[in-house]
This record gives structure tokens, C-alpha cells and sequence, in this order.
């Protein structure tokens, strides 16, 4: 009997149209991952309560089985594009709620003149309030651009943003839509998450909801996420087949000795 590596481990996510029904999985749902953990109570049993006048075994009750994420710990790799959604997009969406990826590329107008709040670019495209755009600076280097900035209004072309950059921006300074993950009121993202040590050793949690999401940032080391939450159910044997391969998004990331904020 050969036993499987902890570290060979490989993770699948992704969102299920069906709450608590499995979704084929492929290469591209693949997760690199630090740690995880799932939990699974088939029983959930309890002691009775009631009174005894004899002694002997208590009675036991089952009741509803439980299953859960208890810890899923990645890096948080960037994918080092424009519009091209991270490996933990599944896990982003499903505790934040929603994820808007707007694909355009624009730039500033000379009128009315650019402000370090605001500008005129050429074409709003898609943007709405809450997007988040990247911003050209030209000449600014201390800190260095692009800058990331929420819309704040949007009036056809005329575009106002938070906080405030370092400078205006120039005529002809590059403004670019990209993916922002924005909070909803109700977390209605469920997702099948499935765990392999090899192609016969493996589970899966369906129903999965991310209801706890941590992200850490270190002066020293790369920034990292955590998430837990609640899922519908775990399986074992009817778990789909391992990928045939693991496609992962994005180098390696960033390390707080990197970046602004």
C-alpha cells in the first residue's frame, strides 16, 4: 500500500450553477495552496439528556450531518494581466459577491483639464461607479504609477475618482478598466471545492460558502489569503476524476517590499 504525499496535494475550485451540485472541473481550475482543511460530520451525535433510573449505555441521536471548510490558505498571485481573473477568483467571488471585469483602454482629454480627482477620457466604455480603473501619471515617479482608483461618478466620458493621485494626469495619459470585486448583501456564490492527493484519494466539498476571508499583507513576506466557510456536503467516492493537468495563472507575487497602498 502506497502512501500519498501531503505536499502533491492539488486543489480544483470553481462556482457550481446549482447550489450543492458538483461542476466538471479542468486544468484551469486549478488553486495552488499553502494548507487546507475540510471538516465532515456524518453523524453529528449526541447524548440524551433524559433522565436514567439504571445504569448502562446512553442513548445516542444523530442528527443533521455537517461539512465545512475549515481552512484554505494561497498566495495571493496576481495574474500579471489586464482583465485576466486570478487563480483565487472562485474564493474572491464567493466571500466579497460579485466581480465586474471591465475590458478597456482609453485615455485622458485636454478639455476640461485633468485634475488629480478627475478627468475627461476618450471613451467611458462599460465603467460605472465602484470600478475600479488604472491611471497613467506622466512624470510622476515617487511613488510610481500606474494608480488604482475607485469611480466615484461617472457622467458619460467625465470620470471622478478616489482618493486623490500624487498629480494630474496628462493629455494622453492611459486609463484602463480591469476586474474589482465588489460586496453584495447576500453571498449567493456556492462552490465545488475538491481536494486530490492522487487520482484514487480524494474528496470534495459541494456547496461550499466562504463566509470568512482574510487577507494578509507583510512588509517581508507575499501577501496571502484565507478563507472558511460552511458547505452543503463532502464526498468521496463519487468525485470527479483528477484533471488531467494543473494550469496555474500568474509568476510569482509580490512581496511588501513592493507596491504602494
Amino acid at each position: 500500500m502506497s502512501i500519498p504525499i501531503g505536499r502533491k496535494g492539488q486543489i480544483f475550485t470553481k462556482k457550481e450553477s446549482a447550489f450543492g451540485t458538483a461542476v466538471a472541473l479542468t486544468a484551469t481550475e486549478a488553486l495552488r495552496h499553502i494548507e487546507v482543511g475540510f471538516g465532515f460530520d456524518p453523524f453529528n451525535r449526541v447524548t440524551s439528556p433524559e433522565k436514567k433510573q439504571t445504569p448502562g449505555p446512553a442513548i445516542r441521536f444523530d442528527r443533521k450531518k455537517t461539512a465545512e471548510l475549515g481552512s484554505l490558505v494561497a498566495l495571493l498571485r496576481p495574474s500579471a494581466a489586464l482583465n485576466t481573473l486570478p487563480e483565487v477568483d472562485p474564493i474572491l467571488e464567493a466571500a466579497i459577491g460579485s466581480v465586474v471585469n471591465v475590458s478597456l483602454s482609453t485615455t485622458v482629454e485636454a478639455a476640461p483639464s485633468p485634475t488629480a480627482t478627475g478627468a475627461t477620457v476618450a471613451s467611458a466604455g462599460a465603467l460605472a461607479v465602484g470600478d475600479a480603473v488604472a491611471i497613467e501619471v506622466t512624470g510622476q515617479t515617487d511613488p510610481i504609477g500606474p494608480f488604482i482608483r475607485i469611480l466615484t461618478v461617472v457622467a458619460t466620458n467625465a470620470l471622478t475618482w478616489a482618493p486623490a493621485l500624487p498629480a494630474a494626469p496628462a493629455t494622453g495619459d492611459d486609463v484602463k478598466g480591469g476586474i474589482t470585486y465588489k460586496l453584495t448583501t447576500d453571498l449567493a456564490v456556492s462552490l465545488t471545492i475538491a481536494h486530490y492527493l492522487d487520482a484514487t484519494r480524494k474528496r470534495a466539498l459541494l456547496g461550499a460558502a466562504i463566509d470568512s476571508l482574510t487577507l494578509t499583507f507583510d512588509a517581508n513576506e507575499e501577501p496571502r489569503v484565507a478563507a472558511a466557510g460552511p458547505a452543503a456536503e463532502q464526498i468521496t467516492s463519487t468525485v470527479a476524476a483528477l484533471p488531467a493537468a494543473f494550469t496555474t495563472v500568474g509568476g510569482n507575487p509580490p512581496s511588501g517590499l513592493i507596491g504602494q497602498f
